[in-house]
């Protein structure tokens, strides 16, 4: 159990592993490919490349937009597309698993299933249960249960009015380095406040 009380397998190979182990990882089976498969691999891909505040379709775009690159990191993982993959990408080894997959389905097509795991997070799933259950829209908004025109980054939102209340008690507050703030300062207090932290 981790400090949210989740439960995590102990084998090293599952889907809670490190990045690099999900990226090897893919359904024994797969999923034939249909009408949305492209959409959601690219929503994927781009997700793992760092683009995860973006729009689902802000995402599709991207993918289009940079077809040089999936292919370059799919064919030439350790020559020309070494440097997207290594040092670009949010998620390197996921994304190097999206592009392979998302070349062989869709550019080469030598593949007629998917054996990826497409991932879609929530967004503080503990705030949109309770969310959701208070009909409270400012809640909503913020960990994406209504949608909005980009995707909402509760995180980022709690850490910028943070900096405002310091910014405003500046002559109390003066030893908080507002520099070292950041989203993920705030992310695991903020995620474990709905589990009673």
């Amino acid at each position: 159990f981790d400090f949210r009380t989740r439960m995590y397998p102990i084998s090293l190979l599952n889907p809670q592993s490190a990045q690099y182990i999900n990226g090897m990882m893919q359904f024994a089976d797969g999923h034939p490919l249909d009408d949305r498969s492209e959409y959601w691999l690219s929503v994927h891909l781009a997700t793992t490349k760092g683009y995860s505040k973006e729009t689902f379709d802000g995402r599709v775009s991207w993918v289009r937009g940079n077809l040089q690159e999936v292919i370059a990191v799919a064919t030439e993982p350790l020559g020309d597309g070494r440097i997207f993959w290594t040092e670009e990408a949010d998620e390197p080894w996921m994304y190097l698993a999206a592009c392979r997959e998302y070349y062989e389905c869709f550019i080469l097509k030598s593949k007629s299933v998917t054996n990826i795991q497409c991932g879609i997070d929530a967004t503080a799933s503990g705030l949109q249960i309770l969310g959701a259950l208070m009909g409270d829209v400012s809640t909503c908004q913020l960990v994406n249960v209504i949608p909005t025109d980009k995707p909402s980054d509760l995180y980022q939102a709690v850490m910028d009015k943070c900096k405002q209340l310091i910014q405003n008690d500046r002559p109390r507050r003066r030893g908080i380095p507002l520099s070292e703030l950041s989203r993920s300062v705030a992310k695991a207090p903020v995620m474990t406040r709905a589990y009673g932290s």
